[in-house]
């Protein structure tokens, strides 16, 4: 298994290679390369907020009164562009309402599933050209010593959700 490091410098070498096919088809054709940023921006601005949606637990999607189901399908109505629309909303407007969408870097929170589960660790960071929802968060060990792990926003639960529970 690679180390965080590692796993940071092969992702920015991938979107390196990205961000050069792309100098290349623009290279060789104006129209090619505006028909692949468009469907780039079709495609993957919806599929990262996917990815983005289905990581927020249920709970927090139940507590804003939406549901995950129609905004995720939403994401990939093509025609007319309702696909953007439903992605931009999101962005802009829901997310922030979500609680599992709104963490912050150096909250506390409790781990639920996985290794550490039932351990309180303290939020770092986003996970570096990650996908939505992984952050890096320290844990505190038996033995007093210190880790980063990697978690999804639905394997933690916030300490202030806790409390009100």
């Amino acid at each position: 298994m690679l180390s965080h490091d590692g796993v940071v410098l092969g992702r920015i070498a991938i979107a390196g290679l990205a961000i050069i096919v792309f100098v290349a088809i623009a290279a060789v054709s104006a129209e090619a390369a505006a028909f692949v940023f468009v469907g780039g921006l079709v495609i993957v601005l919806p599929g990262l907020s996917y990815i983005d949606a289905i990581n927020v637990p249920k709970e927090c999607w139940n507590a804003t009164g939406q549901s995950r189901t129609v905004w995720t399908v939403s994401f990939f109505i093509f025609p007319f562009g309702i696909g953007m629309l439903a992605t931009v909303a999101y962005w802009t407007w829901l997310r922030r309402r979500l609680p599992g969408g709104a963490l912050k870097r150096g909250e506390t929170v409790d781990i639920t599933t996985g290794l550490h589960a039932g351990r309180e660790a303290k939020l770092s960071h986003r996970y570096m050209l990650g996908l939505a929802g992984v952050w890096v968060a320290t844990v505190r060990l038996d033995d007093g010593s210190t880790t980063n792990v990697q978690v999804w926003t639905n394997m933690v639960r916030r300490r202030s959700d806790v409390a009100a529970s």
